[in-house]
């Protein structure tokens, strides 16, 4: 199946799975009609598949690491790291993956980051589920480079579009996604 046709699936499975009309308050605070759930896609193995093998031809064998805020980008994360390690032989590619608590835990290591212990000079991939003003992706880029770690773009599954790719370009942050919101209530 070519990767056209692999999104159009994508597509249609995140309209049936994860698209929701309806009045909805969003993360940002916003009012909207639409709501995207996106966790049904990334529990769905199918899905789950094709957002990882889109998401994986959009990522460079340069990225060391990548991660994301939680909840949204520890089944991304994970599911990533599957498939690099299966890709492996082929794209050398080589990346660890970790992701950023919404604050630090207050016991053990009291760690904001889990899951690598070094972002220090990496260069690294902030992945996202679904992105309306940017501020979940942001808040996991800034938490990087307090780390250290060399932030070289955003990458969300689906970008409603409102503002996201607006704050990373004020930021010098190259912003991309496999869908748009435009994308999945045309029709």
């Amino acid at each position: 199946m070519s990767s056209k046709h692999r999104l159009q699936l994508l597509t249609r499975m995140i309209q049936n799975l994860c698209l929701r009309k309806g009045e909805f308050k969003l993360t940002s605070g916003r009012a909207s009609e639409w709501y995207v759930d996106l966790k049904p896609a990334m529990f769905n193995s199918t899905c789950c598949a094709l957002i990882t093998g889109h998401l994986m031809q959009r990522i460079p064998v340069t990225i060391e690491r990548v991660g994301g805020l939680a909840v949204g980008a520890i089944p991304l994360v994970a599911a990533l790291l599957d498939r690099g390690a299966l890709l492996n032989s082929r794209r050398e590619l080589m990346f660890s993956g970790f992701f950023i608590r919404k604050e630090a835990k207050d016991h053990g290591t009291k760690s904001l980051i889990e899951g690598t212990k070094d972002l220090a000079g990496k260069r690294t991939a902030i992945i996202e589920d679904v992105s309306t003003t940017g501020q979940s992706a942001f808040k996991a880029m800034v938490a990087a480079r307090d780390a250290g770690a060399s932030v070289q773009f955003i990458l969300t599954v689906v970008d409603r579009e409102e503002g996201a790719r607006e704050l990373f370009a004020k930021e010098g942050i190259p912003f991309l996604s496999l869908l748009t919101l435009k994308d999945l209530t045309k029709d």
